[in-house]
């Protein structure tokens, strides 16, 4: 493919797995409610998946046309995959065939749309990993922002940086996931490299930005990593947002919302920042966007079911007054 002239490209460069979502709140609800008389079937289902690749969807869906670098199995889960980014109006020259199987999320969903996630590596499956060839550098000149998350390796961190070095916006999701991948010196060592080369670092929960600063709360640790030239964005479940930019902190109220599955929510909201700072939004601005987008994101059992653009900003001016 050849790149376009200028420093345009969104690209998003990372995870992208089949979801198996699991209705176990429902199922449970289904089995009382055989005592009164009512049958009600409840079963898995089979979505399109993986953090970065929620995040790129997103992006396609706010009709930004970016790019993602991945690699899928040659098997008709990557068939699935590419199929559903190419109808999010993502492109999909640069996501190429990995002989290894593709590993799969497993997602059980509680009563309340709470998740918790497993990750499966079934015999001979793995997360992609890409190779520095895989990694198109050509196009490194004409990107204007790129992404990733705490799944990167190596080969990932050198092209975030490369792209840091010829100018891209960088945005990072720390997505540790320390419960199933552990935090060992090696990984951390690689996700501090990925977060000094960010202008934007993103996670959720204290449970993410703990182990990168010690701090025991949010804000503290929110402060620490923030820098004059790094906006920190902290995501906190139905809390408030916690937003770090230009020396100055603030909180900022999400959505009311009513969730029926939570996963996906971050990755959304990753989308809508992305897409707001590169309209020339304001971080304040571009939070609330976020939020917009990971509302309709949790509060519907469909896939990437963000509104387009001109929705999401009617939404923000909706509930934000000031917007």
């Amino acid at each position: 493919m050849t790149p376009p002239n200028q420093r345009n490209m969104i690209v998003c460069v990372g995870d992208i797995t089949p979801d198996i979502i699991i209705p176990y709140g429902e199922t449970l609800q289904a089995l009382s409610q055989l005592c009164e008389g009512k049958v009600v079937t409840c079963n898995p289902v089979l979505r399109p998946g993986g953090s970065v690749a929620n995040t790129v969807a997103t992006l396609g869906r706010l009709g930004l046309q970016p790019y993602m670098i991945t690699g899928v199995g040659n098997d008709e889960y990557g068939d699935f995959l590419v199929h559903h980014l190419q109808e999010c109006g993502v492109h999909v020259e640069y996501v190429y065939r990995q002989k290894e199987r593709m590993s799969l999320i497993l997602a059980v969903i509680d009563s309340k749309g709470e998740r918790v996630i497993y990750l499966f590596n079934g015999p001979g499956a793995k997360l992609p990993e890409p190779t520095r060839e895989q990694l198109p550098q050509d196009i490194i000149p004409h990107i204007a922002w790129v992404h990733a998350n705490g799944f990167a390796n190596d080969a990932t961190v050198d092209y975030l940086e490369a792209c840091a070095q010829a100018g891209a916006m960088v945005s990072f999701d720390l997505n540790l996931r320390c419960e199933t991948f552990g935090f060992q010196a090696d990984r951390k060592a690689r996700i501090l490299r990925a977060v000094e080369a960010s202008n934007v670092l993103l996670g959720s929960g204290l449970e993410e930005f703990a182990p990168l600063t010690g701090k025991a709360d949010l804000r503290s640790a929110v402060k620490a990593l923030g820098k004059s030239d790094r906006i920190v964005v902290a995501r906190d479940g139905h809390n408030p947002v916690h937003l770090y930019v230009d020396g100055q902190y603030e909180t900022i109220p999400v959505m009311p919302t009513k969730v029926v599955n939570r996963v996906g929510g971050g990755d959304a909201f990753n989308g809508g920042f992305i897409a707001a700072c590169a309209a020339g939004l304001s971080a304040r601005d571009a939070v609330r966007w976020g939020n917009c987008c990971a509302s309709c994101a949790i509060s519907s059992h469909e896939p990437h079911s963000i509104q387009p653009k001109n929705i999401i900003e009617d939404m923000v001016a909706a509930h934000y007054t000031d917007y």
